[in-house]
């Protein structure tokens, strides 16, 4: 199977599989208590208390829930791959969704590695055009390179040999340059300037000056007669031209950091080219503050630390200073991106959170990066952010909606175990059962979460996503548990002759529990939606209308059948007037709080709601 359509683990599948083993455990604990109160009763493996354990195990665990889950990242993953995205990484592209700092080199991440040759300015006499074309040919046969720079000249400089091959030094990251020894004893070097060892090189890198500052990339071809060796050349080199070259941005590039900019994220520009070409890209790219700029030639890793915190471009980087830099940023706890397209840059790219490649990289990028862009355009990145934004948004929305119901069946088990004990003949644990919550787990947690997890949301991913998923269901989980309290309040009170508002038994008041907690349901569903848009608002629309239908169908077949079958029967809701009148008014009023409170919190936030 393709990589792209494998199925990692993403960071929020690990935390709904925490949020599954947590539920499983309770789960266990809570039916192993209901067998010791059934031994304790005497009523082990008779059929109340064999159908009361089924239905308190299914109310318990959302089995459907992960099911969606599963499903629905595998929509995603799907999606991913057409839009020209390899996720070789899922967990990675959550971090990418939240990146504190992205980092990108010049070579192979800004620019698109094709390169044009300008001009060629001769320095000397000797180096006519003729001369200079068969001497870069030369070096460029006899190394046998076939890099970016390599094939650009090849465009333009591609004679055959015109001299024998005596030694030859093909292109290296780290000397920055590269050459060949010929028959006769003549050495031709090319390579960058502040790297050659040139005579006069000062007035040398002054001349190329004026073009860098217009934005070039500029090479200088010189020769010696020591011979060259693995270690570089021995002695110093005459420059004898100029090759001038540009760059070109990828496409989309501009469009790209303005969103990561717009996202919150700093960006930071490491490269081993020339600090000032280097900046001129960026800027070219849309890149802010990319004027603030310094060489890290020569600089100690030690003194990285502050000039990270000062400067935006980075020129003449290592390999090691690359990864030094990475692991600053991480260790002042940023969520740190890499984007690169060179071999020096892999140790970087796996050090950092999330690492990014493009499809014309060299192939041991590509298998060093988590997410490979299909492209050689920017474009699917911002693409890859906002999906990855929806999906996780999305998935702590519908999350959270499953767990309203475990916590409140969580607490109304342990609560009714603790009555069943108190007095064993009151037949408490047969009040609720399974059925109680179909609408509950087949319209919200199932049909609507389904719909609800494709919504469009481009907000960036904050805090943790159970943490996330908490915050919005306890608040919901107390109210429904406060609902089904004051239902049995009512029913004492009914009881004991203090009010009369029809709750006359056990029954009706867990049958008001249930309505109570369908209606608080819709509500939960509704504040889950806000702010509403079309989309959401017909979903919330037809949720309620089909709820209203099946509760009413509901009364009316049980008035008809009243099915005694604890399994099999449907909801209990055969109520007199009264406990009907009750149950709404209960239920408009805690919808009112919650719904009060919950825009409280949200404006406190800062968040935007619709009227």
């Amino acid at each position: 199977m393709n990589s792209k359509y494998k199925l990692p683990r993403f960071l929020f599948l690990k935390s709904l599989a925490k949020l599954l083993l947590v539920f499983l455990s309770i789960a266990i604990v809570l039916l192993i208590a209901l067998i010791i109160v059934f031994v304790s009763q005497n009523r082990l493996g008779d059929e109340a208390s064999i159908k009361a354990t089924i239905n308190f195990a299914l109310i318990m665990l959302p089995v459907g829930f992960f099911v969606l889950c599963v499903v629905s990242a595998i929509v995603f993953t799907f999606k991913q791959s057409k839009q020209l995205i390899n996720i070789q990484n899922l967990s990675c592209l959550e971090s990418l969704c939240d990146v504190d700092v992205l980092c990108v080199d010049k070579i192979g991440a800004i620019t698109d590695g094709s390169i044009d040759v300008k001009k060629v300015v001769p320095l000397t006499a000797i180096a006519t055009e003729q001369y200079l074309a068969q001497a870069i040919s030369n070096v460029l046969r006899a190394t046998n390179d076939n890099d970016d720079l390599a094939q650009a000249l090849r465009k333009q400089f591609d004679y055959e040999l015109s001299a024998g091959v005596v030694k030859i030094l093909p292109s290296n990251n780290q000397l920055n340059y590269r050459g060949a020894t010929f028959k006769g004893g003549k050495t031709i070097v090319i390579g960058d300037p502040n790297y050659l060892p040139i005579k006069n090189k000062v007035g040398i890198i002054k001349r190329c000056e004026e073009h860098i500052n217009n934005g070039y990339r500029i090479l200088i071809v010189a020769e010696g007669k020591e011979q060259i060796n693995e270690s570089g050349y021995p002695g110093e080199l005459d420059a004898i031209a100029l090759i001038i070259l540009k760059d070109h941005v990828r496409d989309n590039a501009f469009d790209t950091f303005k969103f990561f900019k717009n996202n919150g994220t700093i960006i930071k520009v490491i490269s081993s080219d020339d600090p000032y070409a280097t900046s001129v890209m960026a800027a070219e790219a849309g890149i802010d503050n990319s004027s603030k700029y310094i060489s890290l030639e020569g600089v100690d890793e030690s003194a990285l630390k502050e000039l990270v915190k000062e400067y935006t471009v980075f020129g003449y980087a290592s390999a090691e200073q690359k990864t030094a830099i990475i692991n600053i940023l991480k260790q002042e706890n940023k969520n740190v991106a890499m984007i690169s397209g060179n071999d020096d840059c892999i140790s970087a790219m796996k050090s950092s959170n999330c690492s990014i490649a493009f499809i014309d990289n060299s192939e041991n990028v590509q298998k060093a990066a988590d997410i490979v862009l299909e492209n050689t355009s920017f474009k699917p990145l911002s693409t890859a952010v906002n999906e990855g934004n929806r999906f996780i948004n999305n998935m702590q929305k519908v999350t959270s909606l499953c767990v309203i119901k475990t916590i409140f069946a969580f607490v109304l088990t342990i609560s009714l175990m603790i009555a069943s004990m108190v007095n064993p003949d009151s037949g408490v644990l047969s009040l609720f059962v399974f059925n109680h919550f179909i609408l509950w787990d087949l319209l919200v947690n199932s049909v609507a979460a389904f719909f609800l997890i494709f919504e469009k949301n481009n907000k960036k991913i904050e805090g943790s996503f159970l943490k996330n998923v908490f915050k919005k269901s306890i608040p919901a989980s107390i109210v429904v548990i406060i609902s089904t309290v004051l239902m049995f309040v009512l029913y004492a009170m009914q009881n004991n002759q203090i009010i009369n508002l029809g709750v006359y038994s056990l029954e009706i008041a867990s049958a008001m529990s249930v309505l109570c907690f369908t209606v608080l349901g819709l509500v939960f569903f509704y504040s889950i939606c806000l702010p509403l848009n079309k989309r959401r608002t017909t979903l919330l629309a037809v949720i309620i209308a089909i709820s209203v239908v099946v509760i009413g169908l509901t009364m009316v077949i049980t008035y008809l059948t009243n099915t005694p079958d604890i399994l099999l029967q449907i909801p209990f809701l055969d109520m007199n007037g009264p406990a009907y009148m009750t149950t709404a008014i209960i239920s408009v009023i805690l919808s009112a709080i919650y719904l009060f409170i919950n825009q409280i919190i949200l404006i406190q936030k800062g968040e935007e709601i619709e009227k």
